[in-house]
């Protein structure tokens, strides 16, 4: 919930404008946490581990605070430089107008604080990534299940129903949980993870 975009609560549909906002999340997440990194290294608490720009004590306060599209933007130690805030704040903006990238990706690499980056050379992965995750543990925060289990009234049944395992089809299964298991195994069958390192040499991706 706390990377969907404000019209997406609203119930009149959305495009692709929200990824957009959501791209702003993480944007936000990556740079706060990494000024907590470098300015605090105990990182015991909650709060220490997660920097998100809308939090909330339940699902609806959350909701509410994403539609109010008002983050706090700290004052930090080393301070964020005028430029990421700028880029931050046009992601986070309700106005679709003035949210960078949803009129085009070009509109998103024009921005200042983005002009060092070479993105043609980007799209050839002819850039080494600055960080590299190990292949010998599991590359996620559990500050996430956690976060999502507070905001569950009964976090123990809501656990179990999310790790629950899908049950067999019955015998007299009816025409609709036919469709449903049958959907099921089509996803199971056809989603492939994304690897970044697998795409081709030489392929150039769409804008």
């Amino acid at each position: 919930m706390a990377y969907l975009a404000p019209e997406v609560y609203e119930g009149n549909g959305y495009l692709s404008e929200v990824d957009w906002w959501s791209l702003g999340v993480v944007f936000y997440e990556c740079i706060y946490n990494r000024v907590r990194d470098l300015d605090h290294q105990n990182r015991a608490t909650l709060t220490n581990l997660l920097q998100r720009p809308f939090e909330g004590s339940s699902h609806e306060n959350l909701r509410d605070n994403i539609k109010a599209a008002a983050p706090k933007y700290r004052v930090t130690s080393p301070q964020v430089s005028t430029a990421c805030t700028s880029a931050m704040k046009a992601l986070l903006t309700r106005n679709l107008s003035d949210r960078i990238g949803a009129n085009g990706f070009e509109n998103y690499m024009n921005h200042p604080f983005f002009h060092p980056i070479n993105f043609e050379q980007l799209e050839k992965l002819e850039i080494p990534p600055i960080f590299v995750p190990s292949t010998e543990k599991t590359n996620f925060d559990a500050t996430y299940d956690l976060e999502e289990l507070l905001l569950e009234e009964s976090p123990l049944e809501a656990r179990m129903k999310h790790q629950k395992p899908r049950p067999a089809l019955k015998v007299d299964a009816t025409p609709r949980e036919k469709r449903t298991d049958e959907l099921h195994r089509m996803i199971e069958q056809y989603f492939e993870p994304f690897d970044y390192t697998a795409v081709k040499e030489g392929h150039v991706f769409e804008r």
